[in-house]
């Protein structure tokens, strides 16, 4: 295997991130970095929840339903571009 072919293998890597104990701000951050589709935190409380885990940072959907089920909050897609996260009622 050539060195392009071992990159082209391990690509799938750089996508993934983990968080040990990251705040909730921390993680809303990268992933909005690195995506187009933003998540936004409705009250500045949530942020201060702490993730650990390993995700695909290319997959911020994902990462808002795995906060929905873990936290107990909601996620929604507001419009395109946009998912609201905020407490459940």
């Amino acid at each position: 295997m050539n060195a392009t072919e071992i990159a082209s293998a391990l690509a799938w890597r750089d996508k993934r991130v983990e968080f040990s104990g990251t705040p909730l701000t921390e993680a809303v951050a990268l992933f909005n970095r690195q995506n187009e589709l933003q998540l936004f935190l409705r009250y500045r409380s949530l942020g201060e929840l702490r993730v650990s885990g390993i995700f695909w940072s290319d997959d911020p959907a994902g990462f808002a339903r795995l906060l929905a089920a873990s936290f107990g909050v909601t996620a929604e897609r507001k419009t395109k571009h946009e998912i609201a996260i905020r407490r459940a009622p």
